[in-house]
């Protein structure tokens, strides 16, 4: 498992652990692609309040791309994804809500 795969895997497990985000995100369904612009992707299902890391997907509602260390930093919680986006070393695709809506996931289990 690389690296990445295990800092998502962290991720999903501190989402579907937080009490509060299940609540917020019980109704919230997206599958989230994760590609690493030096690696392979990787999948993340937000389904009823849980989290997961899932083999494959199908049609992304969120892509977020960036470096595997960008990716890697903003996941793990070392770094807030506003600096990296801002520079365009970030890019996330998708609706604005949603988009806005992972940003605060993060924000919820790794602080600011």
């Amino acid at each position: 498992m690389s690296q990445l795969a295990d800092t998502l895997a962290r991720f999903a497990e501190a989402c579907s652990r937080n009490e509060r985000l299940r609540q917020m995100n019980h109704d919230w369904n997206r599958l989230i692609l994760v590609q690493p612009d030096d690696a392979d992707p990787h999948w993340l299902f937000y389904q009823g309040g849980e989290a997961a890391v899932v083999e494959e997907g199908g049609e992304p509602d969120l892509i977020v791309e960036g470096s595997s260390a960008v990716l890697q930093n903003i996941f793990s919680g070392a770094s807030t994804p506003t600096e990296p986006y801002m520079s365009g070393d970030l890019r996330v695709r998708g609706a604005q809500d949603d988009v806005m809506r992972l940003d605060i996931i993060a924000l919820l289990i790794w602080g600011e």
